[in-house]
């Protein structure tokens, strides 16, 4: 089951979202910035649910506390609030929240808008665990190649170095212009080595 921070000074309102949520999700319920900050030590949550007008610490405040908190900076925040004016839910959104509900609110709507971040949130997480793994096998191909492309270079050098010996001393064999066409062929194979040695030199001495 999913949980979800339910952070609002008023207790009203606090065991009305907690009651519209109940059966599917664990929430928890607390009245301050201070109060889900020290409950986050112990639970990480899926999504937080944020009131903006509370004392001494408000909504705006707290979710760019939540931003400079690497444990919390990518949950999934909802403003929830009575402060629906223009400038307000401008503002949050600039500043990064995933959504903007109004008090008083629709339980569907809400529980909807909040199923969906969740799962938006799940998938950010699934592609950006796909994007570090491709990158880290990248970086082992790229290590891999940077590795064994100087010797294979060397032996192609060495086949080249055969072939010209052979050549020099066949000069009147009717396979001589097989022989020509093998040696460019060795040469473009060296020269796209060459390039690709170049081009992995960056990443390898980052």
């Amino acid at each position: 089951m999913k949980s979800i921070f339910i952070v609002d000074d008023q207790e009203v309102n606090l065991l009305l979202i907690k009651t519209a949520l109940e059966g599917i999700y664990k929430t928890y319920a607390v009245d301050s910035m201070e109060g889900m900050f020290k409950l986050a030590e112990k639970i990480i949550p899926d999504l937080i649910l944020l009131d903006i007008m509370m004392p001494e610490i408000d909504g705006f405040s707290g979710f760019q506390m939540i931003k400079n908190d690497v444990r919390l900076q990518s949950i999934p925040v909802i403003f929830l609030t009575a402060k629906n004016d223009y400038t307000s839910i401008m503002r949050s959104f600039e500043m990064g929240a995933f959504d903007f509900i109004e008090k008083p609110f629709s339980i569907p709507i809400l529980l909807k808008r909040i199923e969906t971040h969740i799962e938006m949130n799940e998938m950010s997480k699934a592609i950006k665990d796909k994007d570090e793994t491709l990158k880290k096998l990248t970086e082992n191909i790229d290590k891999i190649f940077f590795n064994i492309a100087p010797s294979i270079k060397n032996k192609l050098i060495e086949l080249l170095q055969e072939i010209e010996t052979i050549s020099k001393t066949c000069d009147e064999n009717p396979n001589k212009e097989c022989v020509t066409i093998l040696n460019q062929k060795i040469s473009d194979i060296i020269s796209i080595i060459d390039e690709a040695l170049v081009l992995n030199q960056p990443i390898n001495n980052a």
